[in-house]
């Protein structure tokens, strides 16, 4: 799916830790947030529409804009983990795909410390893609060389 995007300059930025194992139908059904979610929203941000496939039918949900009156039927389902039906076809939103995917560490004297910078950064609006705070022996273990 990326790569049929990219060709045509967008991509849809969600990359779940399982993204190789996994499948769309899967990321709606357990309303996954991927890696970048801070970016480029979570599952239920990313859903436009939906074929679901319940035991009397298929069931039409239009890909339209998200409103805010009545019940949101995309809501109820994304995230249903299967139990009210299974998705066979979704639209989703993409993203026009960014000119840079360059990636930035920082390193701070503290947990706290790194809380209020990733605090600051959310506050200010500049919302990265990946905000990921590690602890020292997080980041340890994952410095590491295979034995």
């Amino acid at each position: 799916m990326e790569t049929a995007l990219a060709a045509h300059g967008f991509w849809l930025g969600h990359e779940p830790q399982s993204f190789e194992l996994s499948t769309v139908g899967g990321w709606v059904a357990s309303r996954l947030a991927g890696q970048r979610s801070t970016g480029v929203g979570r599952m239920e941000d990313l859903l436009a529409g939906a074929e679901v496939a319940l035991p009397d039918g298929l069931f039409q949900l239009a890909p339209v804009p998200a409103a805010a009156v009545g019940p949101e039927l995309r809501q109820l389902l994304c995230g249903s983990e299967g139990r009210l039906g299974v998705f066979t076809r979704v639209t989703l939103r993409v993203h026009r795909r960014p000119r840079s995917d360059a990636g930035l560490l920082m390193v701070v004297p503290s947990w706290w410390d790194g809380m209020e910078l990733c605090r600051r950064l959310l506050r200010e609006g500049l919302a990265p893609q990946v905000v990921r705070l590690s602890d020292a022996p997080e980041t340890a273990f994952g410095l590491r060389s295979p034995s």
